[in-house]
Order: C-alpha cells, then structure tokens, then sequence
C-alpha cells in the first residue's frame, strides 16, 4: 500500500522549514557580529540586567574556549 501524500502541503512544510532555517542565520549572523563589535547593541537593550549584550558577552557564550 502506497502512503498517501498530498504534494502542496508537503511543500508548503518544506518552504516553511526553509524559511525558519534562513532566518536562523540571519539572527545567528547578527548575535555573530555583535559578539566581536566594540559597541554594544541597543536592539535589545531592555535594561542593566536584562540585555543581548550581557548574555553574549559572558563566558557562557564560548563553547570551545
């Protein structure tokens, strides 16, 4: 017996699985240059100690150093 698959939701999960993809690694890219920019970031500056910066500028941000 053949699976049944319908071909337009198969790429409408696929499209979307692309799209969460890519925009992973644009935010992975933006997180990238913002832990080697001397400035910090004021994207997400919500406060003192709620702040993008304070948690990627710790040394929980390392992973082989």
């Amino acid at each position: 017996m053949k699976p049944i698959t319908n071909s337009s939701s198969f790429s409408t999960v696929r499209l979307s699985l692309i799209i969460a993809a890519v925009l992973g690694m644009v935010i992975m890219g933006y997180l990238f240059s913002l832990r080697f920019s001397a400035t910090g970031s004021a994207f997400c500056n919500l406060g003192e100690n709620l702040s993008c910066d304070v948690v990627n500028r710790s040394a929980y941000a390392t992973i082989f150093g």
